[in-house]
Parts: structure tokens; sequence; C-alpha cells
């Protein structure tokens, strides 16, 4: 009991958290006609939106201004959304920690997320330069059913990829590169302080559960 204290404590300031203090929510949607067009070796590929055509991302964070990445969110999530709806979803990053995929624990290794507010500004649809929800593939290892969405926004080179694994193997990936079909939309939300505190609890709770049952599996 003692250990949950400090996840608990720091929930119970939800009540006393200024409602003024500001955060911010970066929501992101780009749609695209997937093309298969292997250019990272991967496959086999798919061009049928079925598989695939829209991702949305979700990203909270204390710091709005200049360039953030992984390290500076609160949460993070990523969706797949086909013709017939939600795909995969993906809650990346809890409380400011990264949560697991797969069955496997990540690390902000795992991980890239970067946003430039400054080109936000000037260009809103390139605000958003890159996000991956499984860099270093630790898909690879786990038997489940997972995913790798994966975008790159950088020096006029525009790429997304929803990489299928299957217990680890491909099945197959969606692979479109440069303006085929994309569109990219994001908005800026400001958030109040008191839901920062409720996604820090959260991380704060998640963080000694998997602490917990990591002494409980060595033991």
């Amino acid at each position: 009991m003692t250990r949950l204290l400090p996840a608990i404590g720091l929930m119970l300031l939800l009540g006393l958290a200024p409602t003024h203090g500001l955060a911010v929510t970066i929501i992101s949607e780009i749609t695209f006609a997937p093309s298969g067009n292997n250019t990272d070796g991967q496959g086999p590929t798919s061009t049928d939106p079925a598989d695939g055509n829209r991702v949305v991302v979700q990203a909270t964070s204390a710091v709005s201004t200049g360039r953030i990445n992984q390290r500076d969110l609160s949460s993070l999530s990523i969706s797949l959304f086909g013709t017939n709806g939600l795909i995969f979803s993906d809650l990346v990053i809890l409380g400011g920690q990264p949560t697991e995929l797969g069955g496997l624990q990540r690390g902000f290794q795992d991980i890239r997320y970067i946003f430039d507010f400054d080109i936000f500004v000037s260009a809103p649809e390139d605000g958003l330069r890159r996000f991956d929800n499984d860099r270093l593939v630790i898909s690879t290892g786990s038997d489940q059913d997972t995913y790798n969405i994966f975008f790159d926004n950088v020096g006029g080179f525009r790429f997304i990829d929803a990489v299928l694994y299957e217990s680890g193997t491909i099945n197959l990936a969606l692979s479109v590169v440069n303006d085929n079909g994309f569109s990219i939309t994001t908005t800026v939300v400001p958030l109040p302080a008191s839901v920062m505190f409720l996604l820090a609890g959260l991380g704060a709770f998640s963080a000694l559960r998997y602490r917990r049952r990591a002494r409980l599996e060595v033991a």
C-alpha cells in the first residue's frame, strides 16, 4: 500500500490544481492512399485502403514553444484507421512514461516524436516532423500482433508506413512516399493543468505496477 502513496497523493492534488495553467494537446491527422512502394524493404505490401488510409496522432505536453520530442510528452497515442474503421491503437506514452507494445516494455529510445511549433506557425501542415511507435522494432520479439507506424516530414520528403507484425513476422506494409494522396492537418488545443496532473498520476501508478510485476517475475 505504501508504494501507491506517491501516485495517490499526486492524483489527490487534482482538486487543488489551478485550472488556468495551460499545456497543449497536439492532434495530427494524416490521410493517404496506400501505395505499397516498399522503398524501405518491408513487405509484402498493400494498396487496399481497408488495410489503412488514415493515422491520428495525439500528443500532450507542458511545453508549447520551439521543438519538442518524445521526452517532453505526458501522453502519446497513435491510431491507424482503414475504410472499415479503427484497425490498431497504441497508447505509446502515459504519464510521461513509455508503455508496453506487444507485451514488451518500451524505452524512450524505442519511440520518436518531433513537433516544431515555430514551423507550425508558418506552415501548419509541416509542424509534425516525425513519429515512430517502435523505432528499434521490438515487435520482432513479440508473440502478439502489433503495428509499427512511422512518419517522416523533413527536407521536403514525406513518408508514412504502417507495418503489421504477426507474432514477430511482417505480414504487410503500406509504404506511402512523397505526397501520394497525403493530407496532413494539425490542431493545437490548450489543456487545463489539472488534466496534466491526472496524466502524471496515471503514469506514476503504471510505473509502480510495472516495477512490482518485474520483481514478482524475478522472484
